[in-house]
């Protein structure tokens, strides 16, 4: 009874655990998957000092594609723009959303903190002197009638 107990507990953990996987990916891709970036957070450190701590609004937007794809354009008339594509994939058994610039060879690891259908924010810890932050939210299609 026990095995067949372990058996059925294990069973519906890899279901969760995929379940929730598609969940995420559903919901990053949905409505043309288009999210803005409302706010980034982005601090640099060194021991016993701060060398960058900034926060931005409205810092363009990420357009998540089912295969895995993306277009990154951010910036803003203080910043500049700048597009970039990407790689994305979610890897929710630990929570997180991969992204890779395949031009930089750089890999960034999202631990995914809230996830809505509407709202997502992301954290990013890639050594203890530089920290990120992303909020996202969906965007909003306006759509003005002419008479």
């Amino acid at each position: 009874m026990k095995s067949k107990t372990g058996f059925i507990l294990s069973a519906l953990f890899v279901l969760l655990a995929f379940s929730c996987k598609k969940d995420l990916e559903d919901i990053l891709v949905k409505k043309g998957g288009k999210w803005n970036i409302e706010t980034y957070h982005h601090k640099e450190s060194i021991p016993g000092s701060v060398l960058i701590d900034t926060v931005v609004y409205d810092f363009g937007n990420i357009t998540f594609s089912e295969n895995g794809k993306s277009i990154f354009i951010i910036g803003n008339a203080s910043f500049g723009i700048d597009t970039m594509t990407f790689d994305w994939s979610v890897e929710n058994h630990n929570g997180q959303v991969v992204t890779i610039d395949p031009v930089a060879a750089d890999t960034i690891i999202w631990k995914v903190e809230e996830s809505s259908q509407k709202e997502q924010t992301w954290s990013n810890s890639r050594s203890d002197s530089l920290n990120s932050d992303l909020r996202l939210t969906e965007e909003k299609i306006t759509i003005h009638s002419v008479k």
